[in-house]
């Protein structure tokens, strides 16, 4: 049965992409309004951009209607605290394919934060860029949790996993931005 949400119990990833307009809009807005920088702007922008794709390969499509999806399981099925086990179930038993979007992709996903953060922070302190890299895995899943527990549909599985993969994309994407800004200086420099 659909209602004006669409699918029933459903709430569908045009919804995130309404919302992603609408920030980056109310962004550009205010840049222009405030006379910040063009550059930095088009950076936050960006990083906008990004989140918000996080957001939607992450949280949609949101699971509102129990009955709709009760084959999803219930909160003791939806949460895996076991560091390496649903990595290491994945890359035994699962498709390559399968295996490798999962475990790659949830890297993968992460890197441009570990690229877009260094370059929007004013201060590149170590210890403040390892907490965002924590912080930021460890928010996705955690509002996932949240999110099954409030609508009593637990759609997805908060994994500690997750926050381990995500966590090394970052470090990759960091290494990747600290590379090239060394390079980049070294150039300059000459």
């Amino acid at each position: 049965m659909n209602n004006k949400w669409g699918e029933s119990g459903v709430l569908g990833e045009e919804y995130g992409i309404i919302g992603m307009f609408i920030i980056l809009t109310v962004h550009i807005m205010y840049s222009v309004i405030r006379g910040k920088s063009i550059r930095r702007s088009i950076l936050i922008s960006v990083f906008i951009i990004y989140i918000s794709i996080v957001i939607l390969i992450t949280f949609f499509p949101i699971v509102y209607s129990q009955d709709e999806y009760a084959s999803f399981g219930n909160i003791r099925n939806s949460v895996q605290f076991v560091p390496f086990r649903t990595i290491k179930n994945m890359l035994r038993y699962a498709p390559k394919m399968m295996a490798f979007k999962q475990v790659g992709g949830n890297i993968i996903m992460t890197v441009p934060f570990g690229i877009l953060l260094p370059i929007l922070l004013k201060r590149k302190k170590v210890p403040l860029l390892i907490l965002y890299a924590v912080a930021f895995p460890v928010c996705i899943e955690s509002f996932q949790f949240f999110l099954g527990a409030v609508l009593g549909t637990y759609y997805r599985m908060t994994d500690v996993d997750d926050v381990i993969l995500n966590f090394t994309g970052i470090i990759i994407g960091y290494a990747i931005y600290y590379i090239f800004s060394v390079m980049y200086n070294k150039i300059m420099k000459k």
